[in-house]
């Protein structure tokens, strides 16, 4: 794995924002993980353009893939009946 691996990447928040509720929840970590000092500084450090967000931002995360996830189920039974 070289630097060339590095030029076709795009940063994306919201994705990283997604995985990070993923990591929480399948952990069972606190939502209070994204407001610590070390999380913070080992996100800035892994990616510069990373803007940190509040265990308060990660809950609305969590709430709108849930909320998105029964949406996507409905319209799969729906479609199937």
């Amino acid at each position: 794995m070289g630097t060339d691996d590095c030029e076709d990447f795009v940063f994306n928040m919201n994705e990283l924002r997604k995985e990070i509720v993923l990591h929480i929840i399948e952990g069972a970590r606190s939502f209070a993980t994204v407001e610590e000092k070390g999380f913070r500084r080992m996100m800035s450090k892994t990616n510069p353009n990373f803007v940190s967000f509040s265990r308060s931002m990660t809950k609305r995360k969590l709430l709108y893939m849930y909320v998105g996830d029964r949406q996507v189920q409905g319209y799969a039974i729906e479609s199937s009946k």
